[in-house]
């Protein structure tokens, strides 16, 4: 059996109507036939290799006919992009929509979505209703995977639950060359992407300046980093606090604190939260005090120092036991002791792995598993 296909190439560039769009007319578009006769979905890149914006949507097809079945599917052309207003001569790239709009200036559809049907004075109102002192519009979702795809989701349910729409928020997606090439989920189902560096992630999604950076270019008004990556990063909240952007997430004090070991633990005595048996166990942060910021001698007292220190910690506390650096992760900083002399070669070992942390005593929970 013979078989045969047709490839059809478009390209655009300018002479158009104005300086503000593109034309694919002739020459620059090859085609079958003399016209169309179904939407052609794109995704258009503006910017330069170091910034890519990436727009998702549908060239426009004036077929009277089509426009009438697609009216009758309850179906709408809807703008590809507004210039911000119908004065040529101001426009505003960086917006879809604009409010002072009443028409729009071309047709197409972003994501097969209308991104006007919630007005912004309804999420303006919804936020005023509730004691809200400034509403968010777009967010930018600073992770991959299902972190990105969950967030992306649940904004959406929410939405729609809220003001019948999916598309009350905006949402932002960073792309990596890696995520783009397996088509990665939260890619394709983001309003809008941004292309960012690859390989490993303190190039992207761990990289607080680009984070912050992105954040700019796409004039969100919140970000969100999900889990994992530049989550915990203590500069992340605050480089973006630093430029007027909400980030959905702890204060970078409470990451601080809540981020050592230590000093979590001892904030989850105080709010009466159980905890193993560990060195810090006799230290009690006094009812009324900063959850947040812990009294520098109440922390010490809840460390180890030297060798007999922590010997005496763990017969206290009983074994096995855990010598823990405050400071470690990943199997570094960590040694399960049975017993005094255990823990007289060990120590000096957890020291050495993490220099300059401090280190704690804890008991092992022997019937628990780690998620």
């Amino acid at each position: 059996m013979e078989m045969r296909a047709l490839v059809s190439c478009s390209a655009a560039g300018n002479g158009a109507s104005d300086r503000f769009r593109l034309s694919n007319v002739s020459p620059w578009i090859t085609s079958a036939r003399g016209a169309s006769g179904s939407d052609s979905p794109a995704t258009v890149k503006l910017g330069s290799s170091s910034m890519i914006r990436a727009f998702k949507g549908v060239s426009i097809y004036k077929n009277k006919t089509r426009r009438n079945v697609l009216s009758q599917r309850n179906k709408q052309f809807r703008p590809m992009a507004y210039l911000g207003r119908k004065d040529l001569s101001s426009p505003d790239p960086t917006s879809f929509c604009d409010n002072d709009i009443s028409e729009p200036q071309g047709t197409g559809s972003i994501n097969g979505n209308d991104h006007s049907a919630v007005r912004v004075s309804q999420v303006d109102e919804f936020c005023k209703a509730h004691g809200g002192k400034r509403p968010i519009h777009s967010i930018l979702v600073a992770t991959n995977g299902m972190a990105a795809v969950k967030l992306i989701r649940s904004v959406r349910a929410w939405s729609y639950q809220t003001f019948g729409s999916e598309k009350s928020i905006s949402l932002v997606a960073m792309a990596t060359p890696e995520d783009m090439r397996i088509n990665a989920e939260h890619i394709r189902i983001a309003d809008q992407f941004m292309q960012v560096p690859g390989g490993t992630n303190n190039n992207n999604y761990a990289n607080v300046h680009l984070i912050v950076e992105m954040a700019q270019a796409t004039g969100v008004d919140a970000v969100w980093p999900g889990w994992g990556h530049a989550s915990e990063n203590p500069e992340l909240p605050d480089a973006l606090k630093a430029k007027g952007v909400i980030f959905l997430g702890p204060t970078a004090a409470s990451m601080l604190a809540l981020g050592d070991k230590i000093g979590s633990s001892l904030i989850a005595q105080a709010a009466d939260v159980p905890t193993l048996p560990w060195s810090g166990s006799h230290v009690k942060i006094p009812p009324g005090s900063s959850m947040v910021t812990i009294p520098e001698e109440m922390y010490r007292q809840a460390c180890v120092y030297t060798t007999e220190e922590a010997v005496a910690s763990c017969q206290v506390v009983g074994y096995p036991a855990m010598i823990k650096a405050s400071w470690g992760g990943g199997g570094k900083g960590i040694r399960e002791v049975h017993d005094d002399d255990e823990v007289r070669t060990l120590f000096k070992q957890v020291q050495g792995e993490v220099p300059g942390s401090p280190i704690f005593i804890m008991k092992v929970a022997s019937q628990s598993r780690h998620l």
